[in-house]
């Protein structure tokens, strides 16, 4: 019995050391808080589309730690997402969020334990407006509720509790395919999740990666799922990681008793294939444009769509037509077409049609027809095609199971061109568009579904529910470049550096920052550093000259920038001190980030392939470099990086910078591999060089 005691007080003593040490590996620091406790219940009610309510429930105690803690939870909205790892990509005029359509809020309730006792503290709400497009292509009026504690202390043991309802069919896009992860960007200790359902409605939970319900209840009419965790890291969000391959969530499905469909020459009844219920809407307007342009309709839009194509295709006698055409087509498209963001058709101020031959002929794509126009050219050309739905790669693949992409992201059309073979369309959604055959690389060895309106649009036939996938091709290492050959002419009388570029861009290196030189285009959903200009430094330069030479429309899509700009920010001369700051000369894509606190995810690089810089320093005195043992060499399995600096004369002075990486895919244990590598760029390579003049 003493023994007993010893060891349960053992066990008691060591339980607060045991868990701070896991909230110091923990994302807790980034934050300054972790949830003690969270238990979740979810609560379908209704059994047809028009009456099926969704009820959340979330009872949650956060504990304080310092000021970044009162910060985040300073404003707490709703509704919460389950999913913050999931990555649209949408035009930016259509406002794609994760928000939820007539949101009706039950009780919100906060409370902070204190020592000396428990306070019930005050709040402030704010109903935040949101405009995004629904699946009708009219912006929506959404509602985000906004509640701003006051009051709230370090060291406090906040308790929230809330309840929201929602109806499904306003909402039905996100409930049909609906995923939830246990963890989310903050440390759990304990953690529970309950889904009740009506057992007569068609509800299926999909477990991934362990997440296997721990019981299955009938209570009544209703079946009840329960999960209990513990110990949940805070690593939805690690920089480049994949969480929906490695963390615990499930898919909730619910389909309503009215979501069904009569089978051929029969009255029986079958569920509708999830996949149908996006796609019939995606693809929906498509119908029409396949008859009118396939049977020769002579309207004046359909007219105006043919005198489009004729300008810009070859004729029927060129060998290879069909195949030049398209590429053709695709690429006018890309290079000079202004994309329209039909604003004020979202706004429901413009009612016409989408006109789609007049836009064409005046150089426009518009954002509601921009399907229906590549389509048009694909069915002129009399190629059959596919709908692609590729997901993201960083963020979930569309499967049998996962459809959220096939909701509002952007999806491919693959013509199939006379020698079988697929082409790769990625409709423009900004002024800046991709060639035939290119897109990001997060959509690089994806998987895409295949959908063809034959698959359930035909009456005579069941609706087909095999899967259909296509990986998606990607680049190689050798075609990834980008080299950056620089001339510097230094002044030292007027303190300012006269640059000469040339930057030759391949691979996904041209695919991801050629539009920020050709439009400003910058795709948010990647790292700043792909925003970044030659020119921009620490304070902008003087740009002189900036000409974009596309030398390949086809893979890899080589492109040159020529530039030539006037810097004094990266100059700093005292008596006969000379610096140059090489620090913003010099703009390796790395993710240093990562690097700080735990990793407990595999990390994943944006490319593979090779970034250099080499700048030829002349000055118009006579110069010495100051340090020596300014270079470094660092290679190990997931890249490499040198710096090298070399005098060459006593005018002139050699800067290069070689960054490589080798890895597609980096075990988290050997990510200090990548750290090393990381850590050299940002840490250990000089900032400037210091120069005497002679």
């Amino acid at each position: 019995m003493t023994k007993l005691l010893y060891y349960i007080s053992l066990g008691v003593l060591l339980f607060p050391t045991i868990l701070n040490a896991q909230l110091q590996n923990s994302s807790f620091h980034k934050h300054g808080v972790h949830i003690v406790s969270e238990e979740n219940f979810i609560e379908v009610v209704g059994a047809n589309s028009s009456f099926i309510g969704i009820t959340f429930t979330k009872d949650v105690k956060y504990y304080i730690h310092n000021k970044k803690g009162i910060t985040y939870l300073s404003d707490i909205s709703l509704p919460e997402s389950y999913d913050s790892s999931f990555i649209e990509h949408s035009p930016k005029s259509r406002n794609i969020q994760e928000i939820l359509s007539d949101l009706e809020v039950n009780y919100f309730k906060i409370t902070a334990n204190r020592k000396n006792g428990r306070k019930e503290l005050s709040y402030d709400q704010e109903i935040e407006n949101i405009q995004m497009v629904r699946l009708d292509n009219r912006y929506g009026e959404y509602n985000r509720v906004h509640f701003q504690a006051k009051g709230i202390n370090i060291g406090d043991t906040l308790e929230i509790s809330y309840s929201y309802t929602v109806p499904f069919r306003q909402n039905y896009w996100h409930f049909l395919s609906n995923r939830i992860f246990f963890n989310s960007s903050i440390f759990k200790e304990y953690y529970t999740m309950q889904i009740s359902y009506p057992k007569k409605v068609n509800v299926e939970i999909f477990p991934r990666n362990g997440a296997i319900q721990d019981s299955i209840q009938e209570i009544g009419s209703n079946k009840i799922y329960h999960w209990t965790k513990s110990n949940l890291k805070g690593n939805l969000l690690e920089i480049d990681s994949r969480p929906y391959t490695e963390l615990p969530y499930f898919i909730l499905s619910i389909k309503p008793l009215d979501y069904t469909y009569n089978m051929p020459d029969s009255y029986i009844q079958k569920y509708m294939p999830t996949y149908v219920i996006y796609a019939d809407r995606r693809e929906y307007e498509q119908m029409s444009i396949i008859r009118s342009m396939g049977q020769e309709v002579k309207m004046k839009q359909f007219n105006l769509i043919r005198k489009f194509y004729d300008l810009h295709t070859e004729k029927e006698e060129v060998e290879n037509y069909k195949n030049l055409n398209l590429k053709s087509l695709k690429n006018y498209i890309a290079d000079s077409l202004k994309f329209l963001n039909d604003i004020k058709y979202f706004e429901n101020i413009d009612n016409y049609s989408p006109n789609i031959g007049s836009h064409l002929m005046k150089g426009e794509l518009r954002d509601i027809s921009r399907y229906e126009a590549y389509v048009a050219f694909i069915v002129k050309m009399r190629l059959s095609y596919l709908c692609g739905y590729a997901g993201d790669k960083r963020s979930g693949l569309v499967d049998d199971v996962f459809f959220r992409p096939m909701a509002t992201s952007d999806y491919f059309l693959l013509p199939i061109g006379p020698d079988g073979r697929m082409s790769y369309i990625l409709p423009k959604s900004d002024d800046f568009g991709y060639y035939l055959n290119e897109y990001p690389f997060y959509y690089e060895n994806s998987l895409a579904r295949l959908t063809h309106l034959s698959d359930y649009r035909n009456e005579d036939r069941l609706i087909k529910t095999e899967l259909r996938q296509q990986i998606m091709p990607g680049s190689n290492f050798l075609d990834n470049t980008r080299t950056t050959s620089v001339m510097a002419k230094v002044n030292c009388s007027e303190k300012s550096i006269d640059f000469t570029a040339r930057v030759s861009l391949s691979g996904q290196y041209s695919t991801m920052t050629r539009g920020l030189y050709m439009k400003n285009y910058k795709d948010e959903t990647v790292d700043p550093l792909y925003h970044k200009k030659l020119w921009e430094l620490s304070e902008p330069a003087v740009l002189k000259k900036n000409t974009i030479t596309i030398l390949e429309k086809d893979y890899p899509f080589k492109t040159t920038l020529d530039a030539n700009y006037i810097s004094t920010s990266s100059i700093n001369i005292q008596a006969d001190t000379v610096e140059i700051l090489i620090k913003d000369l010099i703009n390796h894509i790395t993710k240093a980030k990562a690097c700080q606190g735990e990793r407990t995810l595999n990390y994943y690089p944006d490319i593979l392939g090779t970034d250099n810089y080499v700048y030829m320093f002349q000055f118009d005195k006579a110069v010495k470099i100051v340090e020596t043992n300014l270079n470094l060499n660092v290679k190990n399995s997931f890249g490499e990086y040198i710096l090298q600096i070399d005098q060459l004369t006593e005018y002139s002075i050699k800067l290069s910078s070689h960054f490589s990486v080798y890895k597609e895919l980096v075990a988290v244990n050997e990510f200090q591999e990548v750290c090393e590598i990381y850590n050299a760029i940002e840490e250990k390579a000089p900032k400037s060089i210091r120069l005497i003049r002679q």
